[in-house]
């Protein structure tokens, strides 16, 4: 489709042929480029016709589809972000209630019996024993068994 609007009447320069484009339109080159010859120098001529895509998307429909495209990325990040979160927290609420059963574990038996250290838990006798394992998988030491 090859449209335009003259707007000739309402230039500036007398014997001007000014024509506006509808958007979107391009330019396609439709013969061989010359050099013509002028008083004030050489030109080079290009013959080109103006097209327009009438099947081309507006821009108003780029921008819809855009602002498409950022929502689903914004809500894929967010559920990513909130199962990538949902795991620490299952993992932070299994170390909690750990040491929540190890402390009660170790309240039910006799302190004397659990020595703990930076690297391991050493526990002696049998009232400490789950509390002892408790405290190591909670507090994510090792573990030692036997007597002190």
């Amino acid at each position: 489709v090859d449209v335009g609007a003259s707007i000739s009447i309402i230039s500036q320069y007398p014997g001007e042929q000014e024509f506006l484009m509808p958007p979107l339109s391009c330019l396609e080159v439709v013969g061989e480029q010359r050099v013509d010859r002028t008083p004030d120098g050489e030109v080079v001529v290009v013959p080109l016709r103006v097209n327009v895509n009438l099947k081309a998307a507006t821009v108003e429909d780029l921008i819809g589809r855009r602002k498409r495209l950022h929502t689903a990325m914004v809500k894929n990040l967010r559920e990513e972000l909130q199962y990538e979160l949902q795991g620490n927290l299952d993992a932070l609420k299994a170390m909690v209630d750990g040491r929540k059963r190890c402390g009660l574990e170790l309240l039910r038996g006799d302190a004397a019996q659990v020595v703990i250290d930076s690297d391991t838990v050493l526990f002696s006798g049998g009232e400490c024993t789950v509390g002892a394992e408790f405290l190591a998988a909670a507090g994510g030491v090792g573990c030692v068994r036997g007597y002190y």
